[in-house]
């Protein structure tokens, strides 16, 4: 369900159920959210008022493709989402962009490792995103990619920013001028231990 919650004080109030809200429009009045949780993804991207007024589907998964998280264009009038379509041999991954007013999307990256991916879109048009390199990194970096913004196409080669190893990268955001991010990383370490059987083995 999506909330919202006054940084003023007051009690939370709950916008809609079946809602992961994703992503707030630059001017505050429009909130993009995922519908119809699967296996960690959505099947359905939305759009709603800041009050939960006014919802209305934005794109639909067809039964093979599912959705996850969502960024606004600086000038709000598109938004890009996570797609992975899933075929019987793999996962097709993407990063597309929308129109709010309808038309086909454009794709910003695709490719291995954008399962999970974490992004924001900043008014200099930098697109900056999470990419799981597993055999050259072991783990996610961070990458960016100039993007048009009235079309949402790439107009420049994806460059990593980041050279990280063993690294999951959970969040990417940034100040409204795009010059400092904040990314929320992770990373695990992991214990063996040896101990004797007792009971027979049973313990």
């Amino acid at each position: 369900s999506a909330w919202v919650i006054s940084v003023m004080g007051g009690p939370p109030r709950k916008l809609r159920d079946d809602g992961a809200a994703w992503a707030v429009s630059p001017d505050g009045t429009l909130i993009a959210f995922g519908t119809g949780l699967g296996a960690g993804d959505y099947d359905e991207l939305w759009v709603m008022g800041a009050q939960g007024e006014d919802p209305r589907r934005l794109v639909a998964a067809s039964q093979d493709d599912r959705f996850l998280l969502a960024a606004w264009s600086p000038d709000g009038q598109r938004i890009a989402y996570g797609r992975t379509h899933r075929t019987p041999d793999k996962e097709e991954c993407s990063i597309e962009s929308r129109d709010l007013k309808g038309g086909q999307p454009t794709v910003i990256v695709s490719g291995p490792g954008l399962e999970f991916p974490s992004f924001s879109w900043f008014s200099s048009g930098r697109f900056v995103y999470s990419l799981y390199e597993p055999e050259e990194r072991g783990g996610d970096n961070v990458w960016e990619v100039r993007v048009d913004t009235k079309t949402g196409k790439p107009v420049s080669k994806p460059r990593r920013i980041t050279n990280w190893v063993e690294t999951a990268v959970m969040d990417i955001r940034g100040t409204s001028d795009g010059k400092q991010l904040a990314v929320t990383r992770a990373t695990t370490q992991e214990h063996v231990y040896v101990g004797e059987l007792e009971a027979g083995g049973r313990r």
